[in-house]
Order: C-alpha cells, then structure tokens, then sequence
C-alpha cells in the first residue's frame, strides 16, 4: 500500500533545512523512511528546488542537510 506524503511537510523539512542546516523526520518505520526519501527527492524533481541538499535514511528517520562546498582560492 503507497502512502501520500503531505506536499507541505516535504517544502517545510526542506526549508528548514535550507535556513538552520539540518532537518529531520522521525518515521514509524525504516521502510516508510526509505518511501519517504524517495517522496522527497521526487518533490524536488518536480519543483526544481534542493538540488543542493543530501537526503540519507538514518534507522526510521530521513535526515536532510546542506551539502558542504569546497572553498576554493584562486591565487
């Protein structure tokens, strides 16, 4: 049986983990964890918007943070 993941809880974790780094959702679940990431990551295919953010499963929770740019100089 699919779920429906609430379109606002995926742009508010997004969000929030946009502005403070880091956000998290606790799911009943590692399985709904794993469907959950990948509800994210098609919101995101389909909004165009945290591309520049990684989404791993950690037990039953899905975390996503801001990906680390290496800093570059040019001398």
């Amino acid at each position: 049986m699919s779920k429906i993941w609430p379109r606002d809880t995926i742009r508010e974790l997004i969000a929030l983990a946009n502005s403070q780094g880091t956000s998290r959702a606790e799911l009943s679940s590692e399985r709904d964890a794993e469907r959950f990431r990948f509800a994210i990551y098609s919101f995101r295919r389909q909004n165009n918007l945290g591309h520049d953010l990684s989404i791993t499963v950690d037990g039953n929770a899905v975390v996503i943070a801001k990906r680390k740019t290496p800093s570059v100089v040019i001398t």
